[in-house]
C-alpha cells in the first residue's frame, strides 16, 4: 500500500479505482467544442446542441425569453439541469420555478412541459439514457 506525504496509508479508492482495473474500451476518448455541434431548432426560440455518446445523449438547449417546450414525454429517462436563467418545468400536474443549479429527474413517460422565464434567454443541459429518438431522427434528417 502507498503512503501518503504525512505517512498515512493510501486506501483503494472505490469510485475511481486504479487504471489498471478495466475492461477493454470500446471507443477512443473525444474532447468536443460545444459551439461547433450542430444546432437543431426544434421549436420556436428553442435551439438543441446534441452530443451523443454510446450509450447516451447530452443536449446543451438554449431558449429565449418564454420560448417553450410543449407538453411531450418519451421512453428515454431523462435528467434536466439548469445552468443559466430560470424555467417554469411540469412533471404531470406540477409546476416548479427551476434556477441555476436546479435539476429534474425524468422517468420514462412521464408527461413534462418546458418554458424559459420572460426574463430573459436561459440555458438548461439534458442527459437522456438511451439517447432519444426523436434527436437522433432530428440529426440524421
Amino acid at each position: 500500500m502507498e503512503r501518503a506525504e504525512q505517512g498515512s496509508p493510501i486506501e483503494p479508492d472505490p469510485y475511481f479505482g486504479p487504471p489498471t482495473d478495466r475492461g477493454e474500451a470500446t471507443l477512443p476518448g473525444r474532447f468536443v467544442t460545444i459551439a461547433e455541434l450542430p444546432e437543431l431548432n426544434v421549436a420556436t426560440g428553442l435551439v438543441l446542441q446534441p452530443l451523443l455518446g454510446s450509450g447516451l445523449m447530452v443536449s446543451f438547449a438554449r431558449y429565449e425569453a418564454g420560448a417553450e417546450a410543449p407538453l411531450h414525454a418519451h421512453e428515454e429517462e431523462q435528467v434536466f439541469v439548469v445552468v443559466d436563467g430560470e424555467f417554469d418545468v411540469t412533471l404531470d400536474d406540477e409546476t416548479r420555478r427551476l434556477r441555476v443549479g436546479d435539476a429534474a429527474v425524468i422517468p420514462s413517460w412521464v408527461p413534462h412541459r418546458v418554458t424559459a422565464s420572460d426574463d430573459g434567454p436561459a440555458t438548461q443541459i439534458d442527459v437522456f439514457c438511451p439517447p432519444r429518438e426523436g434527436l437522433l431522427r432530428l440529426l440524421e434528417g
